[in-house]
């Protein structure tokens, strides 16, 4: 079971570093994300924090000691990572326009 949850963790973490990768890169944003995605390298980029930050929790554990705060700072970087893929979809702030221009 131990070997299973392994493999899992590390086929999402792949799969989100991948298509953080893409998304900083070129743009490309995968069609199953739902909302529209106003700024897709933005969402590259904090999918690639996310991915590391998973990453670092996951496979170091936040309960062996021996590794220090280091998972923690894993977990920080992913939900600053998630919390830069909400940017990544909200409208940004519309130029100031007068009533009849």
């Amino acid at each position: 079971m131990d070997m299973l949850i392994t493999v899992v963790a590390v086929i999402v973490a792949v799969v989100m570093a991948g298509v953080g990768a893409a998304g900083a890169a070129t743009g490309w944003v995968p069609s199953w994300t739902g909302r529209p995605v106003l700024r897709p390298r933005l969402l590259g980029w904090a999918t690639l924090l996310s991915a590391a930050g998973f990453s670092l929790f996951i496979f170091l554990g936040p309960l062996a000691h021996s590794y220090g705060p280091l998972p923690w700072i894993g977990w920080a970087a992913f939900m600053t990572g998630l919390v830069l893929q909400s940017y990544a979809r909200r409208p940004g702030l519309l130029p100031f326009r007068r009533p009849g221009q």
